[in-house]
């Protein structure tokens, strides 16, 4: 009966192994730390990647959350653009660890910071996917950065379907 398991394991590894491209959408939560003018909110984040080889991939990331700025009830627009570089710990088995690191930059329109704000940040994290049919995977992912806006780390935590193609 194991024989048969790692078989067909085998078989649907290697079935993976064809996709190098693949697209996400996944729903996310940013939490900003320290005495930052954002606070926490929810948001949506589309992904591209693209899968190098066998342990290494990249992915481009945008995302999309009103967050509230302190002190006032404004929310505002906070876009997030990140680039990274994945390490797969076991692709393409159907529990698949990753870590990552990357680089992004975030903008929002604050009117109470006179007008557009951005920052550039480096990224990293970690996550899994989890492969459940032959194109598809959950995935869930929490990253750390830190901005050059008054260096506060913050995080931000994703979970979502992949679509492989």
């Amino acid at each position: 009966m194991t024989v048969v398991a790692l078989m067909a394991q085998g078989v649907y590894a290697w079935d993976q192994a064809d996709s190098s491209w693949y697209g996400a959408v996944s729903a996310t939560a940013h939490g900003m730390t320290g005495r930052q003018s954002l606070l926490s909110g929810n948001g949506i984040a589309l992904t591209l990647g693209y899968d190098i080889n066998e342990p290494f991939s990249v992915e481009a990331t945008v995302g999309y959350a009103p967050l509230r700025v302190r002190g006032t009830h404004e929310r505002v627009a906070y876009v997030p653009v990140a680039v990274d570089g994945l390490y797969h710990f076991a692709h393409w088995d159907p529990f698949d660890p990753v870590v990552f690191l990357g680089a992004g930059y975030s903008h929002c329109n604050l009117s109470v910071f006179h007008g557009d704000r951005g920052s550039f940040s480096v990224r990293a994290g970690g996550g899994f996917f989890y492969y459940f049919k032959e194109h598809f995977a959950a995935r869930a992912t929490l990253a750390f950065f830190r901005s050059d806006d008054k260096g506060m780390l913050s995080v931000t935590a994703s979970a979502g379907i992949g679509v492989f193609f």
